[in-house]
């Protein structure tokens, strides 16, 4: 028993490392952030090293993220440039276009007023920055994971008329590629309160009425959530 109780503490005191907590670096739509558990596959394990100068810094960072970004310079930056931006404060988490107005998100710029924490989504029209619109950090964060789904992604040309009405665009609780087998591509894609929304233009009220609207699909995941014509 003697021996047993020396080999175990003989171990604990030449191999401190066995005893110390594995570090990983995880990188998320917020930024990179330190766990000591694993976050994902595409999760890093940090060696002893690195792992040694971090381990106290875990803890402070399992919450909210800090903003990487200096708010005074962001809002400095008026009437500013793609370019200028990039240059100040880095590329956007996301981005997307929609008819015409550039959509930048940064969820790694956080402002707290009153307990209310929030971050910025920029908006760009003929080259330059023109608005700052202040999104609640925790939609920003849904944003940034609706808009990274469509990244890339552009209309397919004009808008035409739909050869469907209303009554045949039923989809709310279908998967998206249910949706282009009944309804094509949409005519834009976009970020709505944290949701991906798709949009479908000139769509008849039905086989008598010449009349168009404008159908909005809007998803939870894959799934349609809800639509709505307007």
């Amino acid at each position: 028993m003697r021996i047993l109780i020396f080999s175990i503490l003989v171990c604990v005191l030449a191999c401190p490392s066995a005893m110390a907590k594995s570090i990983y670096k995880c990188k998320t739509a917020s930024g990179i952030l330190l766990s000591d558990k694993p976050c994902g596959k595409a999760a890093e394990q940090l060696s002893k090293k690195e792992s040694s100068g971090h381990s106290s810094a875990t803890s402070q960072q399992s919450g909210p993220p800090r903003s990487a970004i200096d708010i005074e310079v962001l809002d400095g930056l008026v009437a500013a440039s793609p370019e200028e931006t990039i240059e100040q404060i880095g590329p956007p988490a996301a981005s997307y276009t929609h008819r015409g107005t550039e959509h930048w998100l940064y969820p790694n710029a956080v402002r707290e007023e009153g307990g209310r924490r929030t971050c910025p989504e920029l908006l760009f029209e003929d080259g330059r920055r023109y608005q700052i619109t202040w999104l609640p950090e925790a939609i920003m964060q849904q944003s940034v994971i609706a808009a990274n789904r469509f990244r890339g992604w552009k209309p397919s040309g004009p808008v035409q008329q739909k050869p469907y009405s209303i009554a045949q665009a039923a989809v709310v609780g279908e998967s998206k590629s249910t949706v282009n087998r009944k309804m094509g591509q949409p005519d834009t894609k976009r970020v709505y309160n944290g949701r991906e929304l798709w949009e479908y233009e000139q769509v008849r009220y039905d086989s008598g009425n010449a009349d168009t609207v404008t159908i909005f699909l809007e998803f939870e995941g894959d799934t349609v959530s809800s639509s709505v014509g307007n």
